[in-house]
This record gives C-alpha cells, structure tokens and sequence, in this order.
C-alpha cells in the first residue's frame, strides 16, 4: 500500500551502505539483488515527477487522508532513482546507471515546479494545491546518499516558511496534522536544512511526548478509544503551546468517556 515509501527507502538503504562500507565491499550484496533494484527503479520511473494516489507513512495523523501528488512522496522517488543510479554505477550496469541519474535530475524541476504553492513561497502537502503545507523530511535523504538535488532556492524558502510554523515543541508535521508530528521528521529537518536558522531553531525546542500503554484486557474497541483519547489531549497541548505565544488559551475539547478507569 505503500510502492514509494518502500521501493525508495530500500533504494536509498542500499545505496547508503554502498557509500559507507565502499563499492568493493558493497558490491557483492548488490549484485544479489539486483533484479529487485531494477524493478522497484524502474517502478520509481513511473511515479516522477507526480506520484499516483496511495497511503504515506504518516498515515498515523489525526486528520489524514491518501494524497495524490504528495509532494513529500515526489522527492522521496526522485532521490530512490538517484540512489538505485549509484547502486547501478558500481555494478557496472550503464545503461540502468545513465538512464535512472537522469531520471532523478530531470525531474527535480517539474516537481519543484509543480508543488511550489501559487505564493510561491514554500511547497504544499499535494502538487496543485494552494494554501497547504508539509515536513518534506523525504529531502533529506540527498544527504544520505551524498547528492545534491533540491535546488537551492527551493530549500532556501522552504526553510524560512517553517520558520512561520514553529511551536514550542517544534513543528507540526502538516496542514490540519493537530499539532503534533514524529521526533524524527522534528530531527530530519535540521539534518537537510542544517545551513539555515530553521535547524537551530527546531533543534533548541523541547519535545513533548506522551507514552500510553494500554491495560491488559482491553477488548479492540476499548483500545481504539484510549488511542483515540490520547490523540485528543495531544491536539489540545498541542493547540495551547501554540496558541500561548499570543498570549491566548483554547478551550480542550470534549473527551469520549473513560471505558479503561472502570
């Protein structure tokens, strides 16, 4: 359900070992596996630069829904073709090296292009959208595999638009995400921008985080509501943080009733 977030992230595996351990020792682990390099590049080939409808990995959000054209997802299959070039190169494949480089390049543009919102001051959540937003921490997977393909004037503002979007616990993950993200997209950022203001400014707020572990004996439906309670009074924290800068408080929403305390 996932083809993008899978097929690019092994890519971008791969091809990182292969810069870290060496081509020499490298090599013999990706030339067993080359056929499954081959198909999910070639995969990744159709999905540039506008990605089909399908589920990301952050379908964990309160409000979601399946994107079409995820601008996180683009750059993410752009740099797998990057990745899946190198593993190419060092296997002596060309032609697959020459055909899937160019791809990654080629294609860095139009996405650019097609996900910069009309303002044209940062990129969206989907391409074609206007007055939406998103943590593209997929860019920093260039940095994983020692490329350099978002241009520097589309890192530049993306980097400043986050700065309008900080909280005091950092950054939320998206448009409508509730307030909260992942840990990890909160340290991606940083890893990419790591040369504008934003990365120093996410990396000196705290953190938040909440650990919930269900009783034993819940039925299924118990357990749904207490994920359900717990996303609630994280929205509400989150909202308040927020809002406290202003000097302004929200009233917490209601919460479903308590099933787990009896």
């Amino acid at each position: 359900q996932m083809p993008i977030e899978e097929c690019a992230g092994m890519l971008i595996m791969a091809a990182s070992y292969a810069r870290k351990a060496g081509a020499a020792e490298a090599k013999p682990f990706l030339a067993r596996w080359w056929l499954l390099w081959a198909q999910w590049a070639e995969y990744l080939l159709t999905q540039v630069p506008t990605p089909a409808t399908q589920l990301t990995t952050d379908d964990w959000a309160p409000v979601y829904k399946t994107p079409t054209g995820s601008v996180n997802l683009g750059i993410k299959a752009i740099i797998g073709l990057a990745a899946a070039g190198q593993i190419a190169t060092i296997l002596g494949e060309t032609a697959a090296a020459a055909k899937w480089t160019a791809a990654a390049e080629d294609n860095v543009g139009p996405w650019a292009s097609l996900s910069t919102d009309p303002s044209g001051d940062y990129l969206n959540l989907e391409q074609g959208a206007s007055g939406t937003w998103t943590t593209v921490y997929n860019a920093f997977y260039e940095k994983v595999i020692g490329t350099a393909l978002v241009p520097e004037p589309v890192a530049a503002k993306q980097a400043s638009f986050y700065l309008t979007q900080l909280t005091t616990y950092g950054m939320p993950l998206q448009t409508d995400a509730g307030g909260i993200s992942k840990v990890a997209w909160l340290l991606y950022i940083p890893a990419w921008l790591r040369d504008y203001p934003i990365a120093t400014e996410l990396l000196n707020r705290d953190v938040a985080i909440k650990e919930v572990i269900p009783p034993e004996g819940l039925t299924a439906e118990e357990r749904d509501e207490m994920r359900q309670r717990t996303l609630r009074e994280a929205r509400a924290a989150a909202r308040c943080s927020t809002s406290s800068r202003a000097n302004q408080t929200r009233p917490m929403p209601p919460w479903p009733s308590d099933r787990t305390s009896r």
